[in-house]
């Protein structure tokens, strides 16, 4: 009964790892200069009409470059949109 727990858990971490691989290589910045560079960006807008939307985008991004072969980064993404309405804004498309 243990073999097969084992060879149940080896499975199920094989296959975990297998869909939640993520493109770390693609997110990577183009800077090589050492030090710590950080990067914010804020957009808001408001649209009004028939109902009013409001908008509101966010990016931090942190980058450190070692004097070595050491590097690392940080992205953080906030997007959302409020519409004064009665209706589900979940629902609906541009």
């Amino acid at each position: 009964m243990k073999i097969f727990r084992n060879i149940y858990t080896i499975i199920f971490i094989c296959l975990s790892t297998a869909t939640s691989q993520v493109n770390t290589e693609a997110l990577r910045g183009d800077n090589q200069l050492s030090g710590i560079q950080h990067n914010v960006e804020i957009d808001l807008a408001y649209i009004s009409g028939n109902t009013e939307l409001f908008n509101l985008n966010g990016l931090y991004r942190a980058d450190y470059v070692a004097k070595s072969d050491w590097s690392g980064f940080f992205i953080w993404k906030y997007d959302r949109a409020f519409e004064k309405s009665s209706e589900d804004f979940s629902y609906k498309g541009f």
